[in-house]
């Protein structure tokens, strides 16, 4: 075959073709190289994707549209790929002065357009910034108020959370302060401030007698107090009158619950269900007036009936005591005891006690019964300090305690002996 008859390849035409038109001459070497390497790759490869297509057989198919299997022999090998010709990567064009030039110039002119496009961008920038500069300065500005109101709105909430706590806490202490006053009140003064009288035992113990040189009675013995002589429990002082020899007397006191009368003493179910609850007293005795009185037959009513001439203690339930001829009272003057028995030694029981009361005046609700003071009575000046208590089973009972100060009175009246 003629070598001449062959077909050259698509790269060498397009060659031919750009340098028949001149177009090779006006570009530079290195360009047009790399164009043409570029250009013969990418031809050689459409070359090999037609071969791959145009050497599988064509699929054929029956009159009933089945398709009828190629045969092996009619399977075409893949042709070679054409022959890649190595004449394009040995063409080197040479590089003139004015080419080296210009290819320089491009290079320069490309920075220079670069540069000048950055400082375009940072001008640009710079002048969006001061046209809205105003915009960020009010936006900054707004952005700070905002904050400084958060923060203060967290201050003022902190500041109205501390007052509301203080107010809480204030209004508790206030309520429980008054609940415990009311309470007090009502265990306390209620009871002794509906009393309508207070009946007093005397000579009840057999010591007691004895140190007041009395003679030992054969029946209950027994007198009354003004109910305007009880000084409830944080009173105040007992008020000692001028030229008064004051002494003190502890007792058991009883707590009617409800009207008695005609009692009888062996009916001891009735006498104790009469009593409502218990509480400790000191009956105070101008010792000087009651003797004087005594000396001449006269009633000795103000001896005993002085305003603050009866201290108690607080309510003392029934559960507490359950057996009243079973306790412990004591008493004494600055820490030093004075008084200290058994109500086991009462020579008349309370059934007796109550009954003979009842068989003379009726016993309301809320009067007071005295039962009697043991050995150990004694003077007392102001400024001394009396405190009371009663043990039942060797336990001190909290509501049965008195601690109350003697000061001297600044009324003007002041007894002297006729």
């Amino acid at each position: 075959m003629d070598p001449s008859s062959i077909p050259s390849p698509p790269k060498l035409q397009i060659a031919h073709v750009l340098a028949d038109l001149n177009i090779l001459k006006q570009a530079p070497p290195r360009a047009t190289l790399s164009f043409l390497r570029s250009l013969s790759t990418v031809s050689a490869t459409i070359d090999d994707r037609k071969t791959s297509i145009h050497s599988q057989p064509m699929t054929k198919f029956d009159s009933l549209g089945r398709r009828i299997p190629t045969p092996p022999s009619a399977v075409q090998s893949p042709s070679p790929p054409l022959r890649k010709h190595s004449s394009m990567d040995q063409i080197d064009l040479p590089e003139t002065e004015e080419s080296i030039r210009e290819t320089r110039e491009r290079r320069l002119e490309r920075r220079r357009s670069s540069a000048r496009g950055d400082e375009f961008m940072r001008a640009k920038t710079l002048l969006a910034y001061y046209n809205h500069r105003h915009k960020l300065q009010e936006k900054g500005q707004r952005g700070m108020k905002m904050s400084q109101e958060r923060v203060n709105k967290a201050l003022n909430e902190q500041a109205e959370k501390r007052h509301q706590n203080v107010w809480i806490f204030a209004f508790l202490y206030t309520s429980v302060k008054m609940s415990l006053i009311f309470r007090r009140g009502l265990a306390t003064a209620s009871p002794f401030k509906s009393a309508s009288k207070v009946v007093c035992i005397g000579r009840n113990y057999a010591d007691h007698v004895t140190e007041l040189n009395n003679s030992k009675p054969k029946q209950p013995f027994f007198f009354l107090k003004p109910p305007s002589s009880i000084l409830p429990p944080n009173g105040g002082a007992i008020i000692r009158p001028k030229g008064v020899d004051l002494h003190y007397e502890v007792e058991l006191a009883l707590i009617i619950g409800k009207q008695v009368k005609n009692l009888e003493a062996e009916n001891e179910k009735e006498a104790y269900d009469s009593i409502e609850s218990y509480a400790m007293s000191i009956d105070m005795t101008a010792r000087n007036v009651q003797n004087e009185a005594k000396k001449k037959g006269l009633p000795w009513d103000i001896a005993k009936g002085f305003d603050t001439f009866l201290p108690m203690s607080n309510i003392i339930s029934k559960s507490q005591i359950p057996d009243p001829h079973n306790a412990t009272v004591w008493l004494t003057v600055n820490n030093e005891h004075r008084q200290k028995d058994s109500t086991g030694l009462m020579l008349f029981r309370i059934p007796r006690i109550l009954s003979d009361i009842t068989k003379v005046m009726t016993l309301e609700k809320g009067d007071v019964v005295l039962t009697g003071t043991p050995k150990g009575v004694g003077s007392v000046k102001p400024g001394d300090v009396m405190r009371v208590g009663i043990s039942v089973g060797g336990k001190e009972l909290e509501e049965g305690k008195i601690e109350v100060a003697v000061e001297e009175s600044t009324s003007t009246y002041e007894f002297k002996e006729t």
